[in-house]
Parts: structure tokens; sequence; C-alpha cells
């Protein structure tokens, strides 16, 4: 019976023929580039996300400040109705005809505000979500409340005065029925609390514009970037480059 002989390996004559190389191998596919389209829809995502958040921030705080506002002015009216006819130093302990309207004209704003700003967030938990995502409603909400709460504000400082409640607390006669007279009513802290109170509707009043500026410019953004959307979807990513670039 004929041996075995071994085979030798076989290598290739491409190998080393001159002139000839190993074929490449094939190359990795290139990463898959998002379209502008998805981008500008994450891009509207995020602002839209944003403008909510403001939105919600905005009607938190002025619920804050205007909660404060008219348990304050609530304060101030109770007390008075309390105190009216007490006397000391051998006179009443409030001015001769008191002037009340300036106080209660900051407690019905506070009041109307807080209102405002609680029913889109009641409207939005009963499912009518339309009013609460519409921006035109937003900016009349937002401008309505800056022109009103800058003549409350503006009214209620000038109003100051001997014959109102903010400006009898404050004055010397007050301090001195409450000092000599040792009247019940705590002149010094109605004083403080009713300035407070001033101070909180020209604060309210600042947030509420630089609310209303922010929401603008968010807004704008976001109709600017559908629009982009709108014209991508249209020409196409290509047409769209070429007029970024132009």
């Amino acid at each position: 019976m004929a041996s075995l002989i071994p085979m030798k390996s076989f290598s290739s004559p491409f190998r080393t023929f001159p002139g000839y190389t190993d074929l490449p191998s094939k190359a990795a596919p290139e990463p898959f580039e998002e379209g502008r389209v998805p981008r500008l829809h994450r891009y509207v995502s995020r602002l839209q996300n944003l403008l909510r958040v403001l939105n919600l921030g905005s009607r938190i705080l002025s619920s804050i400040l205007n909660i404060t506002m008219f348990a304050i002015m609530a304060f101030i009216l109770v007390t008075f109705n309390n105190f009216r006819h007490d006397v000391a130093l051998a006179r009443n302990v409030w001015p001769k005809n008191p002037k009340i309207w300036p106080t209660v004209l900051l407690l019905v704003s506070a009041a109307l505000t807080l209102s405002v700003s609680i029913a889109p967030l009641i409207l939005q938990c009963l499912c009518s979500q339309r009013m609460t995502r519409s921006w035109k409603w937003v900016a009349v909400g937002y401008g309505l409340q800056v022109i009103a709460w800058i003549i409350v504000s503006t009214v209620y400082r000038t109003e100051k005065a001997l014959d109102d409640l903010w400006g009898w607390s404050c004055s010397d006669v007050a301090t001195k029925l409450q000092g000599e007279g040792h009247a019940d009513v705590a002149f010094h802290e109605l004083c403080t609390v009713q300035e407070a109170s001033w101070i909180l509707s020209t604060v309210e009043t600042a947030t509420k514009l630089l609310f209303a500026l922010c929401y603008f410019v968010l807004h704008r953004k976001t109709d600017r970037t559908n629009s982009q959307i709108g014209l991508t979807e249209g020409l196409g990513d290509g047409a769209m480059a070429v007029l970024d670039a132009m």
C-alpha cells in the first residue's frame, strides 16, 4: 500500500506575485447621521418644557406673594375693626375719618390675582388644557396683571397719609398713643407689615413683567423653530443646508 505523501500548505499566488496585494477588508459602515427634523423636534420639545416650567413657576411665586399680601391686609382690617372705638390720651386711637379703601384695594387685588394664578392649574387638572396651553391667553393674562399691579402699587403708595391706615400707623401720633397712652393697638407692627405689603406688591409687578418677557422670548424661539421644521419637511435637508450656508 502506497504511503501517504504529506501535503504542503498552499499559499495563494496572489500574495507573492509582483504587483498584487491582499484585497482590503470591507470598511465598517459610517455611523448614521441624524436628520435635521428630529433635532429640531427635540429642540422644540425642550423649549415647550421650559415654557411650562416658567408658567408654573410664575404662578406658584405669584400665589405665595398674593397669599401673604391678602393675609396682611385682612389682618390690618380686622385689627382696625376690633379697636376702632378704643381711646388713649383722651382721644380715639384712629384718625377722625379713617380712609380704608387703599387697604381694601390691595386686599381685593391680591385675592383676584391669586384666583387668576390658581384657576389655570384647576382647569388643567380638569383636562381643559386648551386655554392653559394657548400662548395668547397667557400673554393677555400677564399683560393685564402687570398693568393692574403697576396701578395698585402706585395708588397704595401715593395714598399713604395721616388719614389712611398705613400712614396713620407710621405717624408720630400713633407712636405716642402706643407708648404714652398704652393703646392696645401695636401701631409699630402695623406700620412694618403694611410697608412689607407694598414691597411685595412691587415685587409682584416686577416678577410678572420679567416672566412675561421671558415667556415672549421663548415662544418666539418656538415659533421660529416650528417654521424651520415646516421648511425642512417641505424642501428637504439638502435644500435647508444650502439656505443655511447662504
